[in-house]
């Protein structure tokens, strides 16, 4: 296991045992959380992308029209 990773569950054990939290059930709270973020942002992603296509659609016929 890299140092990073050693760090991490560290970091998570002085939680569990700060908050009393089970160690378990704080690791899949955090990692539920990562991936919504992750999900909510490819998401936001995919919508802006979709938002640029008309336009872009739009100014490359404008490019060629001359």
């Amino acid at each position: 296991m890299g140092y990073r990773d050693q760090d991490s569950l560290e970091l998570l054990r002085k939680i569990s045992c700060k908050t009393g939290a089970p160690y378990q059930k704080l690791l899949n709270q955090i990692l539920k959380e990562g991936l919504w973020k992750r999900e909510k942002s490819e998401s936001r992603l995919d919508r802006i992308e979709k938002d640029l296509a008309k336009p872009k659609k739009i100014l490359a016929a404008s490019n060629h029209v001359i």
